[in-house]
This record gives C-alpha cells, sequence and structure tokens, in this order.
C-alpha cells in the first residue's frame, strides 16, 4: 500500500479517481500466472467499478478498473479488437484468461484477475460500451 495521490493529468476515466486518493497496490495475473502484474489504484470500495454493456465485456463478464501505469509486459499477452477498435483487449495465449484493456491512453484490468477482490463490496458503474 501507498500513500500517493494520482497525478493531476490523470486521464478522463468513465469514473473519476477522487481528488486526493490514496492508492493501493495491487497484483493480479492470468490463470497460469505467465503475464502477473501491478497496479497502482484508489481502494476498490471508495469508487464504484465499471461493468461494461459490450458484447465482449458481457459474455466474459469483465468488470473493470482504469489506471494509467502498468508493470508487466504486455508483450506477453495475444490481442484483439472489434468493432471501431478503441480498444485492445489483451489475453494470455497459454490458459486463455483475459486480463487487460488498453485505449490511446488507458489501460482496464479485468478485476477478476486481480488477487483479493471482495466483489460484493464493489459499487458498479454501468457503462453503455454496446451504444458506442
Amino acid at each position: 500500500m501507498t500513500s500517493e495521490t494520482p497525478t493531476p493529468n490523470t486521464p478522463s476515466l468513465p469514473v473519476k479517481w477522487p481528488e486526493n486518493a490514496v492508492l493501493q497496490q495491487f497484483t493480479g495475473s492470468c490463470h497460469c500466472k505467465k503475464f502477473v502484474f501491478t497496479f497502482q489504484h484508489p481502494s476498490l470500495d471508495t469508487i464504484p467499478v465499471v461493468s461494461c454493456n459490450c458484447s465482449i465485456c458481457t459474455q466474459r463478464g469483465y468488470i473493470v478498473v482504469y489506471f494509467t501505469v502498468v508493470e508487466g509486459s504486455m508483450d506477453a499477452l495475444t490481442s484483439y479488437s472489434f468493432g471501431k477498435e478503441r480498444v485492445v483487449h489483451r489475453f494470455c495465449p497459454n490458459c486463455g484468461c483475459g486480463v487487460l484493456g488498453s485505449g490511446k491512453t488507458v489501460v482496464a484490468v479485468n478485476l477478476r484477475s486481480v488477487e483479493g477482490v471482495d466483489f460484493t463490496k464493489l459499487t458498479l458503474f454501468r457503462l453503455d460500451g454496446a451504444s458506442t
């Protein structure tokens, strides 16, 4: 856990971080652990997480948060885009787990690949990705 605050240049996200949010370190991985990553984000029970209704998020059950820095090489993942190709979905070529999506300025992590998430405590922000 850290006590850093987000930079003022944090991109506009579907759910904005509180101005003086305390960041925590989170760790996640694909199922086979070939891809392990860490990221910093405010506590997951303090701001809503994103539940998108686009076809891939619905089918795969993604619940995501957005952040700007990832540790772990995304080169180890296979990528897939569809529709307007605004998001590159990344998954492990070995076990098939979808762990990340990336856009022009942010990365979205599938919370189902993050250790220790209590899904009963999450507040959902419903993003209408099906209409975009």
